[in-house]
C-alpha cells in the first residue's frame, strides 16, 4: 500500500495476474483522470476528420452536446479563469476534447505497449433519455470506436488488444450505455469486456471490489491454460 496507493486498483489487480500468470516481470502504464470523458481521450484529428465529433470542439464546457457532467465539473473548476479568459483560447482542463491524448498518449510514442485496458464511461453515460446528456448508445459506440482504431493507428498495430471494464451496478439508469459496450466487444477484433455489474456498488460511483475486476481482465490478457 506504501507503494500503489496512488495507482488504479484494477490496474494493480490485473497486473498482479499476468504477473503470477506469465512469471516474467509486468510494466503498467497509467493515465487515469476520474470523471474524464472518452472526448478527452481522442486526439483532434479524431474531431477534425469527422462531422458528427467536430461541433463537440466549440466551446465545450458550454456546449450542450459534450458530456454534462464533465461541462458542470469544468464550469466549477475553472469559475475564475471564465471570468477573463484569454481570448481565442480554450479553458486548460482534463475534460477538454484531446487533453489527455496530448498529455498522456503522444508523450509516450513510440513507446511500445502489449495492449490497453480501459474502464470509462459514467460520464459519458449520462441519465438515458435526458436531452443533451450524451446517451446516443450509437454516437457514443462511434466514440469509442474511434479511440480503440486512433490507439491501434498511433501504435502501428491494428491487432493492438484492448479489453475494457463493463459500466457496473449501481442505482443509474446506465443500460443503454452498457449495451453498447457489449455490442462492440462482439463486432472489433481483439476487443474484450470485463462484466462488473454484479460487483458494483449500488449508492458509489467507485465500487470497492477492485480485485475481481482486475483479475476479469487479466483473464482477456493472460495465455490460455493448457486443458
Amino acid at each position: 500500500p506504501d507503494h500503489t496507493g496512488s495507482f488504479s486498483a484494477v490496474g494493480y489487480f490485473f497486473g498482479r495476474q499476468l504477473r503470477r500468470e506469465l512469471d516474467v516481470p509486468v510494466g503498467l502504464i497509467q493515465l487515469a483522470v476520474g470523471g474524464s470523458p472518452v472526448e478527452a481521450h481522442l486526439p483532434r484529428k479524431a474531431f477534425k476528420n469527422d462531422r458528427e465529433l467536430n461541433p463537440l470542439l466549440e466551446n465545450w464546457w458550454e456546449n450542450p452536446a459534450y458530456p454534462r457532467w464533465c461541462r458542470g465539473g469544468a464550469a466549477l473548476n475553472l469559475s475564475h479563469w471564465l471570468l477573463d479568459p484569454p481570448p481565442g483560447m480554450d479553458p486548460p482542463h482534463p475534460f477538454a476534447p484531446s487533453f489527455l491524448w496530448q498529455a498522456g498518449i503522444d508523450p509516450l510514442l513510440p513507446f511500445p505497449v502489449k495492449g490497453i485496458i480501459w474502464y470509462q464511461g459514467e460520464s459519458n453515460a449520462g441519465k438515458d433519455g435526458a436531452p443533451g446528456a450524451a446517451t446516443d448508445g450509437r454516437l457514443n459506440k462511434k466514440k469509442l470506436k474511434t479511440l480503440i482504431n486512433c490507439w491501434r493507428g498511433a501504435w502501428g498495430r491494428v491487432d493492438l488488444p484492448v479489453y475494457y471494464v463493463q459500466l457496473p451496478g449501481m442505482n443509474r439508469n446506465w443500460p443503454v450505455f452498457r449495451e453498447m459496450q457489449l455490442e462492440l466487444s462482439k463486432e472489433m477484433s481483439h476487443v474484450s469486456m470485463a462484466v462488473s455489474i454484479d460487483v458494483g456498488d449500488a449508492n458509489n460511483v467507485h465500487p470497492t471490489a477492485k480485485q475481481p475486476v482486475g483479475e476479469r481482465l487479466g483473464d482477456w490478457a493472460a495465455p490460455p491454460h493448457p486443458p
